[in-house]
């Protein structure tokens, strides 16, 4: 089932800290980060999981990497890449995070 553009979050974190994949994607003119919800999830699955919501070929995966997110301590690590999508600017990345999250320690580190 297609949903309505405004009705997609530009992040989603699924639910959880610890390491997980993540990948970027452009969505018309917007730039969205998705999380995956389990370790053990590929960049590609996540990619479905959106076009699920949004519907097939309206979006496109710009890149890929691992993020470790700690609640508790309100820090965000981006790094990596994606074997399927290649790297995502994790630069990029922080930017669109630290929107969400103004007041959390977001950054990119070394794998």
């Amino acid at each position: 089932m297609s949903t309505s553009q405004n009705d997609i979050p530009e992040i989603d974190l699924g639910t959880g800290d610890g390491e997980s994949k993540y990948i970027l994607v452009k969505y018309n003119d917007r730039i969205l980060v998705r999380k995956a919800e389990g370790k053990d999830d590929y960049h590609n699955d996540i990619f479905k999981k959106l076009e699920g919501q949004i519907g097939s070929g309206k979006a496109e995966p710009i890149g890929g990497g691992k993020m470790n997110v700690d609640s508790k301590n309100k820090k965000i690590d981006v790094h990596g890449k994606s074997d399927s999508y290649g790297p995502a600017d994790h630069n990029q990345t922080v930017s669109i995070l630290k929107k969400k999250y103004p007041d959390w320690t977001i950054q990119v580190s070394k794998d």
